[in-house]
């Protein structure tokens, strides 16, 4: 019998299986705003989690049946892996017929920060959280009304956290790690994921910004001192 290749693939292998950074949480996280933190317990908390590894990123978004009375064995994992060669990291394939072709057309996939805003003014943030969202392509940085506003890609995006404190330095990390595993396998440039931090701003002329190549496992805060 020949030797199992299951598992084998050279993407799939970590060097050293550490955690490089981790997403930190409101007490209200995953649901949407602060109003509904009363509807989770500390079992629940302790079990969401998204953590950055060099070739990974692993998110669990536990299921509570009974919400705040939801005792610990009753409560079930629910855990995402993502990793960086596949989408929506990396492009994937085209629609039928052409599924053979990856899907570069409209620009690489984005993964970017998402910081609310009320009005386009008011930070709504510490009420309802940043997310994480992904998109499957950057529409090449097209804006919602030609010159300002949020980038289109926002409205084909899907939120992979949301209640995120910090969203940005989570996103810089991820960036980080994804850069490197790239360059390490020689994946395609036009075929990775971009990495931006946009605010929910109609009005913002400047649109989002690029994501900081920030050392893994340090706060922005802290690479700027240095």
């Amino acid at each position: 019998m020949p030797a199992s290749v299951h598992g084998t693939s050279k993407y799939l292998a970590s060097e050293d299986d550490n955690i490089k950074a981790e997403a930190h949480f409101y007490d209200f996280a995953p649901l949407p705003c602060s109003l509904c933190s009363c509807f989770l317990n500390d079992e629940f908390r302790m079990r969401v989690f998204a953590r950055i590894y060099d070739n990974r990123i692993v998110i669990n978004k536990p299921i509570a049946p009974f919400c705040c009375c939801t005792a610990q064995i009753c409560i079930a994992d629910s855990v995402t892996t993502l990793f960086y060669d596949k989408p929506p990291l990396r492009s994937g394939p085209a629609p039928p017929p052409f599924c053979c072709i990856p899907f570069t057309c409209c620009g690489p996939p984005v993964m970017f920060s998402h910081n609310p805003k009320c009005c386009g003014v008011i930070d709504c943030k510490d009420f309802c959280g940043s997310q994480v969202k992904v998109a499957p392509c950057n529409l090449y940085g097209c804006k919602a009304f030609i010159c300002c506003g949020n980038p289109c890609y926002v409205n084909c995006s899907m939120p992979l956290l949301t209640g995120v404190r910090d969203a940005d330095e989570f996103i810089s990390a991820a960036k980080v790690a994804v850069d490197t595993f790239k360059q390490k396998h020689k994946l395609e440039e036009s075929q990775m994921c971009i990495f931006e931090l946009v605010s929910d701003d109609l009005m913002d002329f400047g649109g989002s910004k690029k994501a900081k190549a920030n050392k893994v496992g340090k706060p922005a805060s802290a690479q700027e001192k240095e």
